[in-house]
Protein backbone atom coordinates (compact mmCIF):
# COMPACT_ATOMS: atom_id res chain seq x y z
CA UNK A 1 0.00 0.00 0.00
CA UNK A 2 1.72 3.37 -1.11
CA UNK A 3 0.25 6.62 0.50
CA UNK A 4 1.19 10.22 -0.33
CA UNK A 5 0.15 13.19 1.62
CA UNK A 6 -0.28 16.43 0.55
CA UNK A 7 -1.28 20.14 1.89
CA UNK A 8 -2.57 22.83 -0.53
CA UNK A 9 -1.60 26.45 0.84
CA UNK A 10 -5.45 26.93 2.13
CA UNK A 11 -4.72 24.47 4.45
CA UNK A 12 -6.68 21.12 2.62
CA UNK A 13 -5.03 17.79 3.92
CA UNK A 14 -4.79 15.31 1.10
CA UNK A 15 -3.97 11.90 1.43
CA UNK A 16 -3.57 9.84 -1.96
CA UNK A 17 -3.58 6.10 -2.04
CA UNK A 18 -2.63 3.72 -4.24
CA UNK A 19 -4.47 0.24 -5.07
CA UNK A 20 -2.71 -1.34 -8.10
CA UNK A 21 -5.41 -3.94 -8.80
CA UNK A 22 -8.48 -1.74 -8.13
CA UNK A 23 -10.88 -1.10 -11.03
CA UNK A 24 -12.68 1.97 -9.33
CA UNK A 25 -11.68 4.62 -7.42
CA UNK A 26 -13.21 6.42 -4.24
CA UNK A 27 -12.81 9.84 -3.62
CA UNK A 28 -14.07 10.46 0.34
CA UNK A 29 -13.78 13.96 1.86
CA UNK A 30 -14.03 14.43 5.61
CA UNK A 31 -15.19 17.93 7.44
CA UNK A 32 -14.26 18.03 10.94
CA UNK A 33 -17.96 18.84 11.48
CA UNK A 34 -20.59 17.12 13.63
CA UNK A 35 -22.97 17.01 16.11
CA UNK A 36 -20.58 18.49 18.86
CA UNK A 37 -20.81 21.43 16.97
CA UNK A 38 -24.33 22.10 16.74
CA UNK A 39 -25.22 25.63 18.13
CA UNK A 40 -27.68 25.96 20.97
CA UNK A 41 -31.18 25.42 20.12
CA UNK A 42 -29.97 24.49 16.79
CA UNK A 43 -29.77 20.65 17.47
CA UNK A 44 -29.63 18.82 14.19
CA UNK A 45 -27.88 21.49 12.06
CA UNK A 46 -24.58 19.23 11.27
CA UNK A 47 -26.85 16.57 9.74
CA UNK A 48 -29.68 18.44 8.16
CA UNK A 49 -26.57 20.26 6.19
CA UNK A 50 -24.71 16.70 5.26
CA UNK A 51 -28.72 16.38 3.57
CA UNK A 52 -28.25 20.18 2.01
CA UNK A 53 -25.13 19.21 0.18
CA UNK A 54 -26.96 17.31 -2.34
CA UNK A 55 -29.74 19.71 -2.93
CA UNK A 56 -27.64 21.15 -5.68
CA UNK A 57 -24.96 24.75 -6.35
CA UNK A 58 -24.39 27.23 -8.79
CA UNK A 59 -22.94 25.05 -11.22
CA UNK A 60 -24.55 21.61 -10.75
CA UNK A 61 -28.22 21.65 -10.23
CA UNK A 62 -27.94 17.60 -9.25
CA UNK A 63 -24.70 16.52 -7.28
CA UNK A 64 -26.28 12.42 -7.87
CA UNK A 65 -27.16 13.01 -11.76
CA UNK A 66 -23.81 14.33 -12.22
CA UNK A 67 -22.21 11.19 -10.65
CA UNK A 68 -24.24 8.68 -12.38
CA UNK A 69 -23.96 10.40 -15.34
CA UNK A 70 -20.21 9.04 -15.13
CA UNK A 71 -20.92 5.57 -13.77
CA UNK A 72 -20.25 6.97 -9.95
CA UNK A 73 -22.33 6.69 -6.81
CA UNK A 74 -22.61 7.94 -3.35
CA UNK A 75 -23.52 8.14 0.04
CA UNK A 76 -22.59 10.18 3.17
CA UNK A 77 -22.78 10.03 7.08
CA UNK A 78 -22.60 12.45 10.05
CA UNK A 79 -21.35 11.01 13.73
CA UNK A 80 -20.66 13.48 16.69
CA UNK A 81 -17.30 14.45 15.34
CA UNK A 82 -17.22 14.33 11.23
CA UNK A 83 -19.56 14.70 8.75
CA UNK A 84 -18.12 12.68 5.67
CA UNK A 85 -19.22 12.06 2.05
CA UNK A 86 -17.58 9.64 -0.25
CA UNK A 87 -18.50 8.46 -3.98
CA UNK A 88 -17.18 5.32 -6.01
CA UNK A 89 -16.77 5.38 -9.76
CA UNK A 90 -14.12 4.33 -12.61
CA UNK A 91 -10.85 5.94 -12.26
CA UNK A 92 -11.20 7.73 -15.58
CA UNK A 93 -13.64 9.52 -14.64
CA UNK A 94 -11.99 10.66 -11.15
CA UNK A 95 -11.68 14.14 -12.11
CA UNK A 96 -15.51 14.74 -12.40
CA UNK A 97 -15.73 13.45 -8.81
CA UNK A 98 -13.25 15.88 -7.44
CA UNK A 99 -14.82 18.92 -9.61
CA UNK A 100 -18.39 17.94 -7.98
CA UNK A 101 -16.73 17.74 -4.55
CA UNK A 102 -14.62 21.15 -5.03
CA UNK A 103 -17.77 22.92 -6.38
CA UNK A 104 -19.72 22.37 -3.69
CA UNK A 105 -17.01 23.00 -0.98
CA UNK A 106 -17.29 26.95 -3.06
CA UNK A 107 -20.29 27.25 -4.54
CA UNK A 108 -23.26 25.14 -2.31
CA UNK A 109 -26.36 27.60 -2.68
CA UNK A 110 -29.14 26.86 -0.79
CA UNK A 111 -32.79 28.08 -1.14
CA UNK A 112 -35.53 28.12 1.13
CA UNK A 113 -37.32 25.52 -0.88
CA UNK A 114 -34.15 23.08 -0.39
CA UNK A 115 -33.99 23.84 2.75
CA UNK A 116 -37.99 23.18 4.00
CA UNK A 117 -37.94 19.95 1.95
CA UNK A 118 -35.11 18.73 4.12
CA UNK A 119 -36.35 19.74 7.18
CA UNK A 120 -39.06 17.95 6.36
CA UNK A 121 -36.98 14.77 5.39
CA UNK A 122 -35.06 14.86 8.32
CA UNK A 123 -38.00 15.12 10.42
CA UNK A 124 -39.26 11.94 8.84
CA UNK A 125 -36.64 10.45 9.03
CA UNK A 126 -36.20 10.77 13.18
CA UNK A 127 -40.10 9.19 13.39
CA UNK A 128 -39.50 6.79 11.54
CA UNK A 129 -35.83 5.26 12.95
CA UNK A 130 -36.34 6.83 16.43
CA UNK A 131 -40.04 7.26 17.50
CA UNK A 132 -41.47 4.14 15.33
CA UNK A 133 -39.21 1.85 16.33
CA UNK A 134 -39.69 -0.35 19.47
CA UNK A 135 -36.19 0.25 20.93
CA UNK A 136 -35.49 3.62 18.50
CA UNK A 137 -35.47 6.47 21.08
CA UNK A 138 -33.23 4.55 23.40
CA UNK A 139 -30.50 7.22 22.05
CA UNK A 140 -32.53 9.80 22.73
CA UNK A 141 -33.15 9.18 26.51
CA UNK A 142 -29.25 7.96 27.05
CA UNK A 143 -27.51 10.74 26.11
CA UNK A 144 -29.10 13.45 28.39
CA UNK A 145 -28.21 10.44 31.32
CA UNK A 146 -24.64 10.51 30.22
CA UNK A 147 -23.80 13.75 29.85
CA UNK A 148 -24.58 16.73 31.51
CA UNK A 149 -26.45 19.39 29.99
CA UNK A 150 -24.54 21.54 27.54
CA UNK A 151 -22.29 19.14 26.54
CA UNK A 152 -20.92 18.52 23.40
CA UNK A 153 -21.98 14.86 23.06
CA UNK A 154 -25.27 15.63 25.13
CA UNK A 155 -27.52 15.78 22.17
CA UNK A 156 -28.33 13.22 19.26
CA UNK A 157 -27.02 13.48 15.96
CA UNK A 158 -30.22 13.93 14.22
CA UNK A 159 -31.32 16.57 16.90
CA UNK A 160 -34.96 16.92 17.43
CA UNK A 161 -38.19 18.52 15.46
CA UNK A 162 -38.27 21.31 17.47
CA UNK A 163 -34.65 22.90 16.82
CA UNK A 164 -34.94 21.40 12.94
CA UNK A 165 -37.70 23.79 12.69
CA UNK A 166 -36.27 26.79 13.63
CA UNK A 167 -32.73 27.05 11.73
CA UNK A 168 -32.66 29.39 9.24
CA UNK A 169 -31.09 29.83 5.77
CA UNK A 170 -29.04 32.27 8.21
CA UNK A 171 -28.19 29.81 10.37
CA UNK A 172 -26.46 27.34 7.09
CA UNK A 173 -24.82 29.76 5.21
CA UNK A 174 -22.94 30.85 8.82
CA UNK A 175 -22.14 27.17 9.86
CA UNK A 176 -20.95 26.58 5.85
CA UNK A 177 -18.68 29.30 5.89
CA UNK A 178 -17.25 27.94 9.29
CA UNK A 179 -17.06 24.45 9.01
CA UNK A 180 -17.32 23.52 5.28
CA UNK A 181 -13.84 25.20 4.39
CA UNK A 182 -10.69 23.79 2.76
CA UNK A 183 -8.68 23.89 6.05
CA UNK A 184 -11.23 21.89 8.07
CA UNK A 185 -11.43 19.04 5.78
CA UNK A 186 -8.94 15.90 4.86
CA UNK A 187 -9.41 14.73 1.44
CA UNK A 188 -8.86 11.06 0.23
CA UNK A 189 -8.49 9.59 -2.99
CA UNK A 190 -7.66 5.51 -3.33
CA UNK A 191 -7.33 3.68 -6.79
CA UNK A 192 -5.01 2.50 -9.25
CA UNK A 193 -3.96 6.16 -9.63
CA UNK A 194 -1.17 8.08 -10.63
CA UNK A 195 -0.17 10.39 -7.43
CA UNK A 196 1.50 13.24 -9.85
CA UNK A 197 -1.65 13.24 -12.21
CA UNK A 198 -3.99 13.25 -9.32
CA UNK A 199 -2.15 15.97 -7.30
CA UNK A 200 -2.60 18.52 -10.55
CA UNK A 201 -6.17 17.59 -10.73
CA UNK A 202 -6.38 18.55 -6.62
CA UNK A 203 -4.32 21.40 -7.03
CA UNK A 204 -6.79 22.63 -10.21
CA UNK A 205 -9.91 22.09 -8.55
CA UNK A 206 -9.28 23.01 -4.47
CA UNK A 207 -5.99 25.18 -4.14
CA UNK A 208 -7.66 28.45 -5.10
CA UNK A 209 -10.84 28.02 -3.03
CA UNK A 210 -10.28 30.84 -0.18
CA UNK A 211 -10.87 30.12 3.32
CA UNK A 212 -13.39 32.80 4.88
CA UNK A 213 -12.88 35.16 7.17
CA UNK A 214 -14.98 34.13 10.25
CA UNK A 215 -13.27 33.45 13.72
CA UNK A 216 -11.73 31.05 13.66
CA UNK A 217 -10.28 30.93 17.05
CA UNK A 218 -11.19 28.13 19.88
CA UNK A 219 -14.58 27.72 19.47
CA UNK A 220 -13.97 26.38 15.90
CA UNK A 221 -12.98 22.92 15.12
CA UNK A 222 -10.58 24.91 13.04
CA UNK A 223 -8.13 25.82 15.06
CA UNK A 224 -4.75 24.02 15.07
CA UNK A 225 -4.72 23.45 18.34
CA UNK A 226 -8.08 22.60 19.18
CA UNK A 227 -6.94 19.05 20.13
CA UNK A 228 -4.86 20.34 23.29
CA UNK A 229 -6.21 23.82 23.76
CA UNK A 230 -8.39 24.88 27.19
CA UNK A 231 -11.36 25.73 24.88
CA UNK A 232 -11.27 22.12 24.10
CA UNK A 233 -10.67 20.72 27.58
CA UNK A 234 -13.42 23.02 29.08
CA UNK A 235 -16.04 21.84 26.37
CA UNK A 236 -15.45 18.13 26.68
CA UNK A 237 -14.52 17.93 30.41
CA UNK A 238 -16.59 14.82 31.99
CA UNK A 239 -19.10 14.85 34.95
CA UNK A 240 -19.91 11.65 36.65
CA UNK A 241 -23.28 11.33 36.54
CA UNK A 242 -25.76 9.31 38.80
CA UNK A 243 -29.20 8.42 36.54
CA UNK A 244 -31.50 6.33 35.16
CA UNK A 245 -34.85 6.37 33.14
CA UNK A 246 -37.27 3.57 33.19
CA UNK A 247 -39.79 3.53 29.89
CA UNK A 248 -43.20 2.04 30.03
CA UNK A 249 -44.06 1.32 26.77
CA UNK A 250 -45.46 -1.89 24.35
CA UNK A 251 -42.46 -3.47 23.05
CA UNK A 252 -41.80 -6.82 22.56
CA UNK A 253 -39.40 -7.86 25.58
CA UNK A 254 -38.37 -5.50 28.02
CA UNK A 255 -34.67 -4.36 27.77
CA UNK A 256 -31.53 -3.10 29.74
CA UNK A 257 -29.50 -0.68 28.39
CA UNK A 258 -26.38 0.60 30.47
CA UNK A 259 -23.86 3.49 29.19
CA UNK A 260 -20.70 4.41 30.70
CA UNK A 261 -18.21 7.00 29.82
CA UNK A 262 -15.11 5.68 28.73
CA UNK A 263 -11.66 6.72 27.27
CA UNK A 264 -11.68 8.84 24.01
CA UNK A 265 -10.45 7.92 20.66
CA UNK A 266 -7.39 9.96 20.81
CA UNK A 267 -6.84 8.51 24.51
CA UNK A 268 -4.09 6.07 25.13
CA UNK A 269 -6.35 3.88 26.33
CA UNK A 270 -8.30 3.30 23.37
CA UNK A 271 -6.87 0.70 22.05
CA UNK A 272 -7.56 -1.39 25.45
CA UNK A 273 -10.88 -0.23 25.46
CA UNK A 274 -10.73 -1.48 21.74
CA UNK A 275 -9.96 -5.13 22.90
CA UNK A 276 -12.42 -5.34 25.95
CA UNK A 277 -15.05 -4.76 24.02
CA UNK A 278 -14.60 -7.29 21.64
CA UNK A 279 -14.15 -9.22 24.40
CA UNK A 280 -18.22 -8.52 25.73
CA UNK A 281 -19.39 -8.21 22.01
CA UNK A 282 -17.75 -11.23 20.01
CA UNK A 283 -21.16 -13.04 19.10
CA UNK A 284 -21.56 -16.62 21.10
CA UNK A 285 -18.27 -17.21 22.34
CA UNK A 286 -18.57 -13.98 24.51
CA UNK A 287 -18.47 -13.50 27.71
CA UNK A 288 -22.06 -12.16 28.31
CA UNK A 289 -23.68 -14.29 25.64
CA UNK A 290 -22.11 -17.45 26.92
CA UNK A 291 -22.89 -17.08 30.62
CA UNK A 292 -26.42 -14.55 30.62
CA UNK A 293 -27.85 -15.96 27.55
CA UNK A 294 -27.05 -19.25 26.55
CA UNK A 295 -25.94 -20.82 30.39
CA UNK A 296 -28.61 -18.82 32.80
CA UNK A 297 -30.82 -18.10 29.85
CA UNK A 298 -31.55 -14.41 31.19
CA UNK A 299 -31.51 -13.12 28.34
CA UNK A 300 -31.99 -13.55 24.77
CA UNK A 301 -29.93 -11.72 23.38
CA UNK A 302 -26.94 -9.11 25.25
CA UNK A 303 -24.20 -7.24 22.92
CA UNK A 304 -21.55 -4.24 23.72
CA UNK A 305 -20.65 -1.41 21.98
CA UNK A 306 -17.68 1.06 21.71
CA UNK A 307 -18.73 4.25 21.02
CA UNK A 308 -15.25 6.19 20.07
CA UNK A 309 -15.98 9.75 19.74
CA UNK A 310 -13.33 12.47 19.54
CA UNK A 311 -13.36 13.79 23.23
CA UNK A 312 -15.23 11.28 25.30
CA UNK A 313 -16.35 7.93 24.70
CA UNK A 314 -19.18 6.13 25.20
CA UNK A 315 -20.09 1.98 26.26
CA UNK A 316 -23.08 0.61 25.74
CA UNK A 317 -24.01 -3.05 26.85
CA UNK A 318 -27.47 -4.03 26.03
CA UNK A 319 -29.50 -6.85 26.85
CA UNK A 320 -33.28 -8.02 26.08
CA UNK A 321 -34.74 -9.81 28.69
CA UNK A 322 -36.46 -13.28 28.33
CA UNK A 323 -40.51 -13.74 28.80
CA UNK A 324 -40.11 -15.48 32.07
CA UNK A 325 -37.47 -13.61 33.77
CA UNK A 326 -38.47 -10.61 35.85
CA UNK A 327 -36.62 -6.99 35.04
CA UNK A 328 -34.89 -6.39 38.51
CA UNK A 329 -33.58 -10.62 38.55
CA UNK A 330 -31.99 -10.02 34.84
CA UNK A 331 -30.36 -6.54 36.20
CA UNK A 332 -28.78 -8.22 38.90
CA UNK A 333 -27.38 -11.05 37.16
CA UNK A 334 -25.98 -8.68 34.79
CA UNK A 335 -24.15 -6.84 37.75
CA UNK A 336 -23.27 -9.76 39.07
CA UNK A 337 -21.49 -10.61 35.88
CA UNK A 338 -19.96 -7.09 35.42
CA UNK A 339 -18.25 -7.33 38.25
CA UNK A 340 -16.74 -10.02 37.96
CA UNK A 341 -15.52 -9.73 34.53
CA UNK A 342 -12.05 -9.51 36.15
CA UNK A 343 -11.30 -12.60 36.45
CA UNK A 344 -13.10 -14.23 33.24
CA UNK A 345 -11.19 -11.85 31.07
CA UNK A 346 -8.03 -14.52 30.39
CA UNK A 347 -5.21 -14.25 28.49
CA UNK A 348 -6.86 -16.61 26.19
CA UNK A 349 -10.18 -14.28 25.93
CA UNK A 350 -7.63 -11.43 24.71
CA UNK A 351 -5.93 -12.94 22.57
CA UNK A 352 -8.78 -14.32 20.66
CA UNK A 353 -10.13 -10.71 20.84
CA UNK A 354 -6.84 -9.19 19.15
CA UNK A 355 -6.99 -11.94 16.94
CA UNK A 356 -10.54 -10.98 15.65
CA UNK A 357 -10.02 -7.27 15.60
CA UNK A 358 -7.14 -7.76 12.97
CA UNK A 359 -9.48 -10.19 10.83
CA UNK A 360 -11.79 -8.00 10.16
CA UNK A 361 -9.54 -4.84 10.32
CA UNK A 362 -7.32 -6.63 7.38
CA UNK A 363 -10.69 -7.61 5.47
CA UNK A 364 -11.87 -3.91 5.89
CA UNK A 365 -8.01 -2.35 4.19
CA UNK A 366 -9.42 -5.21 1.71
CA UNK A 367 -12.21 -3.18 0.46
CA UNK A 368 -11.29 -0.20 -1.34
CA UNK A 369 -14.20 2.38 0.10
CA UNK A 370 -14.26 1.46 3.35
CA UNK A 371 -10.25 1.51 3.32
CA UNK A 372 -10.62 5.20 2.16
CA UNK A 373 -13.14 6.00 4.98
CA UNK A 374 -10.83 4.70 7.75
CA UNK A 375 -7.67 6.33 6.21
CA UNK A 376 -9.54 9.62 6.54
CA UNK A 377 -10.63 8.83 9.71
CA UNK A 378 -7.12 8.18 11.06
CA UNK A 379 -5.50 10.92 9.67
CA UNK A 380 -8.37 13.09 11.72
CA UNK A 381 -7.55 11.35 14.66
CA UNK A 382 -3.57 11.33 13.90
CA UNK A 383 -3.69 7.50 13.97
CA UNK A 384 -2.43 5.12 11.36
CA UNK A 385 -3.21 1.59 9.70
CA UNK A 386 0.28 0.32 11.12
CA UNK A 387 0.07 2.39 14.35
CA UNK A 388 -3.63 1.23 15.31
CA UNK A 389 -2.35 -2.31 14.55
CA UNK A 390 0.48 -2.38 16.73
CA UNK A 391 -1.26 -0.78 19.34
CA UNK A 392 -3.83 -3.30 19.06
CA UNK A 393 -0.59 -6.06 19.82
CA UNK A 394 0.82 -4.98 22.55
CA UNK A 395 -2.58 -4.40 24.46
CA UNK A 396 -2.16 -6.03 27.81
CA UNK A 397 -4.52 -8.33 30.61
CA UNK A 398 -3.40 -5.62 33.32
CA UNK A 399 -4.71 -2.78 30.60
CA UNK A 400 -8.28 -4.53 29.99
CA UNK A 401 -8.86 -5.61 33.64
CA UNK A 402 -7.78 -1.53 34.92
CA UNK A 403 -10.24 -0.06 32.15
CA UNK A 404 -12.98 -2.75 33.58
CA UNK A 405 -12.45 -1.52 37.13
CA UNK A 406 -12.12 2.04 35.61
CA UNK A 407 -15.51 1.96 33.37
CA UNK A 408 -17.84 0.07 34.84
CA UNK A 409 -18.19 1.65 38.43
CA UNK A 410 -21.56 1.49 39.52
CA UNK A 411 -20.99 5.63 39.50
CA UNK A 412 -19.99 5.62 36.33
CA UNK A 413 -23.39 4.28 34.69
CA UNK A 414 -26.20 5.64 33.40
CA UNK A 415 -29.51 3.08 33.00
CA UNK A 416 -32.49 2.70 31.01
CA UNK A 417 -34.87 0.39 31.42
CA UNK A 418 -38.09 -0.84 28.65
CA UNK A 419 -40.76 -2.06 31.02
CA UNK A 420 -43.42 -3.72 29.31
CA UNK A 421 -46.96 -1.66 29.64
CA UNK A 422 -49.44 -3.48 31.50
Amino acid sequence: MEIKNIFLKNGLQVILKKEEFSKVSVVDILYKVGSKNDPESKKGLAHLFEHLMFCGNKNVKSYDEELQNVGGSNNAYTNFDVTNYYCILPTENIETALWLEADRMSNLSISQESLDIQKNVVTEELKESYYNSPYGDAFLHLLPLIFPQGHPYSNPIIGNKEDIQKITLEDIKTFQQRYYRPDNAILGISGNINFEEIEQMVKKYFEDIEICSLDNSCNCCCCPNFYTCGHAKINTKLKEVKKEKIIEKEIPSEAIYYAFQAPSRIDEEFYATTVLCEILNCGKSSILYKKLVEEKKIFNTISAEYVDNLFAGIFFIKGFVNENININEAENELNNTITNLTKDVTDREISKAKNNIKTDFEQDIIDIETSTDLLVNFTNFRDTFEIFESKIENVKRQEVTQLIAEIFRKENRSKLIYSKRI
